[in-house]
This record gives structure tokens, C-alpha cells and sequence, in this order.
């Protein structure tokens, strides 16, 4: 009943709306939110004059423009390189509670928006508390390999649980921007229906 009940309830949850709509920002930042259908990142860029990410999350491709970051469960993330990795201990682990968690850092060349990537303009404000946010969710420790030359884990605060996924996370930090949001948003789609595809 309880696995019945979920996605129920995160329906209801991401469909009840957080801040009200907000004009575009006049000279706003350029932010994206990437799905892959179970998790969600914010895109950011490198370098603007609100924060240099290179101090925070070293870039490891010198074409970087953009950081992808994202937050999650630690044993997931680590045990999961592909969707071929996952098995029965990852959904069993993630149920009985969870546990520590890891900041994902992929480093990309100018991303473009898309289906599943959708653009997020904000303003510099705005833009500045996600900034204090990811910050403040960075953990004392060093930096663990990634899947790749392209990408990084970082340790991090929170412990993650069935009530407090990747995608809430996400949701959090937006909505306490004041970006208009869910007001509890587990599943990726809580996250994304909020934000519209690119025009065109």
C-alpha cells in the first residue's frame, strides 16, 4: 500500500504550487534543470559575476562552460555507473531509509536546452541563493572519481531517504529562491512540470 501510495502522493505534492509566477528576469541569469528520468540537475555556468564554480568544483576539461549539479544518495551514486549496475540492494537500501549523500559535478560544453533539459532564466538574486544553497550543501572531504574524466563527486550534508530524494532537493532549493515550484517534489516530474520547454 505504502509503494501504491507514493507516487500518489508525489503527484499531489509537486502539483500544489510554492511562490507565484515571476516575470522574466531583464538581465537575469541563463540557468538550466536536466532530467534523466530519475534524477535531476541544475545547469550553471562556469563563470558569471555572481560565482566562479572553479574555486568550488575544479573544472576537469579545460572546454568547460557549465557545471551540472545534482545531489543524491552516496551508495547510488557510487554503485551505479549505468542502469545495466543497478540491482535489487539500490531500491532495498534506498526504502530502508537511505543514508549518506554525495553532490555530482559533471562538467559539460555548452549544453543546449531540449526535451529533457529544460532552461531557467533567474535573477541575479534569485541566482545567488542557489548559490548559497549548493554551497552550503558541500560537506568537509575530498573529492571522489567520478564515472569519468567528465565528472566528480563532492561529499555532502543531508542524508538522503524516500522523503528526501535528488529531486527534492531540487525542488527545495528552487522553491526557496523563489522559483515557483512543487511543494514536495520526489520524482523527477514534480520537478520538471514546472518548468516549460524551450519555445520552438
Amino acid at each position: 500500500m505504502l509503494l501504491a501510495a507514493y507516487p500518489l502522493a508525489a503527484w499531489v505534492g509537486s502539483s500544489i504550487p510554492v511562490n507565484a509566477p515571476a516575470p522574466p528576469a531583464q538581465d537575469g541569469v541563463q540557468l538550466m534543470v536536466a532530467s534523466n528520468g530519475v534524477h535531476t540537475m541544475l545547469i550553471v555556468p562556469l563563470v558569471n559575476p555572481d560565482a566562479d564554480w572553479r574555486v568550488d568544483f575544479p573544472a576537469t576539461d579545460p572546454r568547460t562552460t557549465h557545471l551540472g549539479i545534482g545531489w543524491g544518495d552516496k551508495q547510488f551514486f557510487l554503485e551505479t555507473a549505468t542502469w545495466a549496475d543497478v540491482s535489487w540492494r539500490t531500491p532495498i537500501h534506498v526504502i530502508a531509509g537511505g543514508g549518506e549523500s554525495l553532490l555530482h559535478v559533471d562538467n559539460l560544453v555548452n549544453p543546449r536546452a531540449g526535451p529533457n533539459t529544460r532552461p531557467l532564466i533567474v535573477s541575479h538574486a534569485q541566482y545567488r541563493s542557489l548559490i548559497a544553497a549548493i554551497r552550503a550543501e558541500r560537506a568537509p572531504g575530498p573529492a571522489i572519481p567520478g564515472y569519468g574524466a567528465g565528472d566528480t563527486f563532492y561529499p555532502a550534508r543531508e542524508t538522503y531517504t524516500p522523503w528526501r530524494t535528488c529531486n527534492t532537493w531540487m525542488g527545495r532549493i528552487l522553491r526557496d529562491a523563489g522559483v515557483r515550484m512543487g511543494a514536495w517534489t520526489p520524482l523527477p516530474g514534480g520537478v520538471m512540470r514546472w518548468l516549460p520547454p524551450q519555445a520552438g
